[in-house]
């Protein structure tokens, strides 16, 4: 089973992608706690339906995209407020210690860059460095390639007076390591993407935060471990997926 941590509805599918196919081919169910319903953002859908709350088209769109995989997947919303996960720490630790499942052959997270360097992904790394501390588990963080990243990150520290993003982006960019690069099948991406129809606005996803980023991201989504000793039990879960799916 593989369990994946994240902040809103769409990281899954951006930056998870690959793992979550490979994961659905090798047979295996998927657990996903999604702290946030993602209501801060921008409805970018072409005409909006006003009638529907953001919380629920944008859970409604993390369903629909879950269903392309072909396989069991099992969705919990925290529902914590979008954007001010740092002001939540302690309910996002409950809502993690309620869900977690020792079942998990395999869990990924945000890693210490959030990505981009965002808040919200920074917290999903942190709860999670907390609570695996001593569990036998191999976690995956997932990282951007530095280029890219950066330029979102300058360009969110612009928005919002940086509200957006931690303060020390580059040293925490610092701590990853690309240990695990996957391929990514790009058609099974661009519809799981295609899903999130409030975040993307049309057809084309790569207009979905920032183009360089997301083209990078349909090419290969890269890993680094929450603990460097778990390397060897993470390179084992992924090579016996791999073997499943071959």
């Amino acid at each position: 089973m593989l369990s994946l941590i994240i902040a809103h509805p769409d990281d899954e599918s951006w930056a998870f992608g690959a793992l979550l196919c490979l994961a659905a081919q090798a047979g295996w169910p998927v657990r996903i706690l999604c702290l946030t319903s993602g209501d801060a953002g921008v409805d970018k859908r072409p005409k909006p339906v006003t009638e529907r709350s953001l919380t629920e088209v944008r859970e409604q769109e993390l369903r629909v995209a879950m269903a392309h995989l072909g396989t069991d997947v099992s969705l919990t919303f925290a529902r914590l407020p979008d954007a001010h996960l740092s002001s939540h720490i302690q309910e996002a630790r409950a809502a993690l210690r309620s869900w977690w499942s020792p079942d998990s052959t395999l869990t990924a997270t945000w890693g210490p860059a959030g990505g981009y360097g965002h808040r919200d992904h920074v917290v999903c790394y942190d709860i999670s460095r907390e609570f695996f501390e001593g569990i036998d588990t191999p976690v995956l963080t997932a990282h951007f390639p530095w280029t890219s990243a950066h330029e979102v990150y300058r360009t969110l520290w612009r928005y919002r007076g940086g509200a957006l993003v931690i303060d020390d982006f580059s040293a925490a960019a610092n701590h990853e390591t690309s240990r695990f690069a996957l391929d990514v099948d790009k058609d099974v991406k661009v519809q799981l993407l295609k899903q999130h129809i409030s975040q993307v606005g049309g057809d084309d996803v790569t207009r979905f935060v920032q183009a360089d980023l997301t083209c990078a991201l349909l090419e290969q989504e890269h890993f680094d471990v929450l603990s460097p000793s778990q390397y060897e039990q993470a390179a084992r879960v992924l090579q016996a997926a791999d073997n499943k799916v071959r």
